[in-house]
């Protein structure tokens, strides 16, 4: 059997957080689990 992945490089370029305040996004969502990176400002 063959797993799909998400390879992602560097997390840090994923999010630019905002001046002031915080920024969430999902990486990745499935049945099983959800990747949330937040930047703060």
């Amino acid at each position: 059997m063959s797993q799909a992945f998400t390879h992602i490089v560097d997390l840090a370029k994923e999010v630019e957080p905002p001046a002031d305040g915080i920024l969430t996004r999902t990486l990745f969502n499935n049945d099983d689990v959800k990747a949330v990176i937040f930047g703060f400002g």
